[in-house]
């Protein structure tokens, strides 16, 4: 699942990505993106580890809300998953304009390429072609991330 985002792009949409991203170096322990706020950018995950976690502090979010039903604990966070090189993050905001449904953070140092949503956004306006190999990409890499929750959730019940 790591490269299916890149795996559905052509040379010309990886090039366009990588002119107007910026890498980022992001140290272990820190927070990339917090639950609950607004993020300008989609992250690529070029090198690294990074951890999601959902936080029971947002009430709002029904992931947070049915990991607390399943729970007979004091846990007011939980790890959904882990990401590595090709993943992408933030893509809710991309494509609802909604804040972060969960928080992620580095397990260790690692590189992203950072990419203004704005400009993503007016791109996949302007270029359908462009449009339309991202939105399948993106669309086969949720499914994935769904298909992994689904079966992570059968196996611990």
């Amino acid at each position: 699942m790591a490269r299916v985002l890149l795996r559905g792009l052509n040379r010309s949409d990886i090039d366009w990505l990588i002119e107007m991203g910026q890498q980022e170096v992001v140290a272990a322990g820190t927070i990339l993106i917090q639950q609950g706020k607004f993020i300008d950018q989609l992250y690529i995950v070029l090198d690294g580890i990074l951890t999601v976690t959902v936080s029971q502090a947002e009430r709002n979010d029904p992931l947070a809300l049915a990991l607390s039903a399943l729970e007979d604990n004091e846990t007011t966070e939980w790890e959904v998953a882990r990401l590595s090189n090709g993943e992408i993050i933030g893509e809710r905001s991309l494509l609802e304009t909604a804040p972060a449904s969960a928080s992620v953070k580095a397990l260790r140092k690692s590189l992203v390429l950072a990419i203004p949503r704005q400009q993503l956004a007016i791109k996949l306006q302007r270029d359908m072609k462009f449009a339309v190999h991202f939105y399948r990409a993106m669309a086969i890499l949720l499914s994935n991330r769904l298909q992994g929750t689904v079966n992570q959730t059968i196996q611990s019940l």
